[in-house]
């Protein structure tokens, strides 16, 4: 370095060889050639406060040296030719296939030999010939038949008088169909004590059923099939009753009942035992059956065991042929 503190400029060759263009390292050594030349300058005294401000001297501008010329860059050898690629060598040739042998021959199958000739079936003789029928001989002639004499005629028959009509019953005691499948309901068959009475009016005094002799514990037994309405206690004793398909209801008491209300009865089915004691009855037990077709409608008993009547018809005179 100089007085000045400034670098010396570096040699071109140092540049060249690092690489930098002529025109642009002329440009640089000429900038350091100026700053080589110019003096160095003293250190500024600081101005005293106030005084004006000096401008710097002017600079006469330093000559610059022409730049030395850049020798030519070395010249790039040339590249080191390539070698040829070495020649890919011809692939081996396949070798044919083997030729492949003929198959054997297939020797001729053997010959069928011919079938047996069958021979002619035997001539089948011919029937004997048929002898005609024997003619028939004409039947003999039916003799007429000989008439019928007439029928004599049926007398007409006598005409039959119409059956006496029942004596009329007493009130209360008809019913629609009498003696249509009912039974005792005590068996063998009881003994009547007290009979029907039926009331002069509604509300009248009378005996709305029959009492029939018993003994205590007996069964008491349906007189025809229906639906059990009422089994239980009532008014101090106990009965049973049962509503039939006919629209007729029959009550017995006093019983101690064995089926309840809703059941389903069968003629001659067990409802209960007969209990002891009754008003009005001699024996040690009496039932109280009785019979109603309503509320107040009550009927006689008794006749429902009555076997229908049977009516004969007069015969239309003449009688039809």
């Amino acid at each position: 370095m100089d007085r000045g503190g400034t670098a010396p400029p570096r040699r071109p060759a140092a540049a060249a060889r690092r690489g930098v263009p002529g025109a642009l390292l002329a440009v640089l050594v000429a900038a350091a050639a100026l700053v080589a030349a110019a003096p160095p300058g003293e250190a500024a005294a600081p101005a005293p406060p106030g005084s004006p401000a000096v401008p710097p001297a002017p600079v006469p501008p330093a000559p610059v040296p022409p730049a030395a010329p850049v020798p030519p860059a070395a010249p790039v050898p040339p590249a080191a030719p390539v070698p040829p690629a070495a020649p890919v060598p011809p692939a081996a040739p396949v070798p044919p296939a083997a030729p492949v042998p003929p198959a054997a021959p297939v020797p001729p199958a053997a010959p069928v030999p011919p079938a047996a000739p069958v021979p002619p079936a035997a001539p089948v003789p011919p029937a004997a010939p048929v002898p005609p029928a024997a003619p028939v001989p004409p039947a003999a002639p039916v003799p007429p038949a000989a008439p019928v004499p007439p029928a004599a005629p049926v007398p007409p028959a006598a005409p039959v008088p119409p059956a006496a009509e029942p004596p009329p019953a007493p009130p209360g005691a008809g019913v629609p169909a009498p003696g249509a499948g009912y039974a005792w309901p005590l068996l063998p068959v009881p003994v009547v004590r007290t009979p029907f009475r039926p009331p002069e009016h509604t509300y009248g005094p009378g005996h709305r059923g029959v009492d029939l002799a018993g003994a205590p514990g007996q069964a008491v037994l349906a007189a025809r099939g229906g639906t059990v309405v009422f089994a239980g206690p009532v008014g101090g004793r106990s009965l049973v009753s049962v509503q039939h398909d006919d629209g007729l209801r029959t009550t017995y008491e006093p019983v101690t009942p064995l089926v309840g209300a809703g059941a389903v009865v069968a003629a001659g089915a067990v409802l209960g035992t007969l209990e002891p004691g009754h008003a009005g009855c001699p024996d040690p037990a009496c039932l109280h059956w009785g019979v109603r077709r309503d509320r107040t409608d009550y009927l006689d008993p008794l006749v429902l065991l009555r076997p229908p009547r049977v009516r004969l018809l007069p015969v239309p005179d003449p009688w039809p042929a």
